[in-house]
């Protein structure tokens, strides 16, 4: 699932759930990132059945599909055993995935309303939100979680 096949409001969303995993070079560490990347490849499953919206007014039924999806990603992220040098970064990656969360919500709010520059905005917002979770994927080593 990419965000350029689904466009742009559906990447907003998509966002929140390539956000959160991670890994690094030892035994434990790569079992860290193994552990991870299961938890984003079945998500990433979860959303890709999830039809994305082709209009604003879609939006509130994507989100209302997707974000109990990624909530549940961020509760199963968080219960993984975590390398002490890991803690940050894991810690930091769900952080970003809560506030896309939080963002997506508003997007739903402001498309129901009709309010598209406030949607496009937000969809920014969740991008700069994707990149620096992206960065902290790749800082733990989990590619799949930092497609």
């Amino acid at each position: 699932m990419t965000p350029s096949r689904l466009g742009a409001a559906g990447a907003a969303i998509v966002v929140l759930a390539l956000a959160g995993c991670g890994g690094g070079k030892d035994s434990t560490h790569k079992a860290f990132a193994d552990s991870l990347n299961t938890i984003c490849k079945q998500e990433n499953v979860k959303l890709a059945k999830v039809k994305a919206p082709s209009t604003t007014a879609g939006i509130p039924a994507y989100v209302g599909a997707a974000v109990p999806i990624i909530q549940d990603e961020i509760a199963q992220l968080q219960k993984v055993s975590t390398p002490a040098d890991q803690k940050t970064n894991l810690t930091g990656a769900t952080t970003y995935l809560t506030q896309q969360v939080t963002a997506a919500q508003q997007m739903s709010a402001a498309a129901a309303s009709g309010d598209s520059a406030k949607v496009k905005s937000i969809i920014h917002q969740n991008s700069l939100l994707h990149g620096n979770a992206q960065k902290l994927a790749k800082k733990m080593g989990a590619s799949d979680c930092a497609k």
